[in-house]
């Protein structure tokens, strides 16, 4: 179980690091698909990640913070670089590098010289290890090093390391966004009932890439056929949402949806403030995501479909 949804998720590449050519190349025939590639010279991956290799998105990156006028205060605005955001999900080529494996056992340099170099990158780890050197594996995890260890004789070795790649491309991008796990108007991405249902929705509609449109609480996400959208708001925006609609001469039928936080507006890259609330009935959408115990209702919009019609 994941603990968090982050701001944005996209493919990203993988590297193995591995004198053993066999292996590597097995590994990357099983891995097909998942934009792994391999080196064999611990030497030549620290050149390139020390002189080369530049992340197109940094922590610093994903978030705009300016501090509050008051000294006092410990309000932040924040925004979110969408339109960054939307170049690197529609690149179809992985630059960035989530996850790196090496092995113990290399020529000149062990795979713990190795990664001591390389720790301070935001990168997860995964140390390969020889049966009789599991233990280093387990020191170098209980000391950060690393983020999980694998030995190359597991008779399981594709599922382990499949559900490991999985598993920390994923934190890849939650630790990315950890700022975003202390602001309140974002409660629901720590929220383990939307994250469950959350990761249902991309992976029915097959998403390979998302993020967050807005601090309203929009996603956008992306498959093979386009664009989807997931929109989670408050009960309390929603109220709001509705005495606005009813000041704007929206039907009682669509002020009361909204009061009772049934449905939720969806106007795509319009604001509300722009469309007529006697038009809104087009734009709503069923709360279908109801997170327990939460303040906050989601809809996800797979297609554009009326829920409230104008007649």
């Amino acid at each position: 179980m994941k603990n968090a949804v982050p701001i944005c998720f996209y493919p990203t590449r993988k590297i193995i690091l591995d004198d053993d050519t066999i292996f590597s190349e097995s590994i990357l025939l099983k891995m097909e698909g998942k934009f792994f590639s391999s080196y064999t010279s611990p030497h030549l991956l620290l050149n390139y990640l020390l002189k080369e290799y530049s992340p197109i998105l940094r922590k610093t990156d994903l978030f705009g913070i300016e501090q509050a006028d008051s000294e006092l205060s410990m309000h932040h605005n924040f925004h979110i670089p969408t339109k960054k955001l939307n170049s690197i999900v529609s690149n179809t080529v992985p630059y960035d590098i989530s996850v790196i494996l090496v092995d113990y056992h290399m020529p000149n340099m062990t795979g713990i010289d190795f990664l001591n170099q390389i720790k301070s990158y935001p990168c997860k780890k995964i140390l390969i290890t020889g049966e009789q050197d599991y233990v280093l594996g387990i020191d170098a995890l209980n000391a950060g090093l690393i983020d999980a260890y694998i030995r190359k004789d597991d008779p399981d070795l594709l599922n382990k390391l499949n559900n490991f790649v999985t598993a920390l491309e994923w934190k890849y991008f939650t630790d990315l966004s950890a700022y975003a796990y202390n602001l309140s108007d974002l409660d629901y991405l720590s929220n383990s009932d939307f994250i469950e249902k959350f990761e249902q929705f991309i992976a029915e509609n097959k998403i390979m890439a998302f993020f967050l449109e807005n601090k309203e609480g929009d996603f956008s996400g992306f498959n093979s056929n386009g664009r989807k959208f997931i929109s989670i708001r408050s009960r309390k925006q929603l109220q709001e949402l509705s005495i606005l609609a009813k000041e704007d001469g929206a039907s009682k039928e669509i002020v009361n949806y909204l009061e009772r936080a049934e449905v939720i507006p969806f106007f795509g890259n319009k604001k509300h403030w722009e469309i007529p609330a006697a038009e809104w009935g087009k734009f709503l959408y069923s709360a279908n995501l109801i997170v327990d115990d939460s303040d906050f209702v989601g809809a996800f919009i797979a297609n554009h479909s009326l829920y409230v019609s104008n007649d």
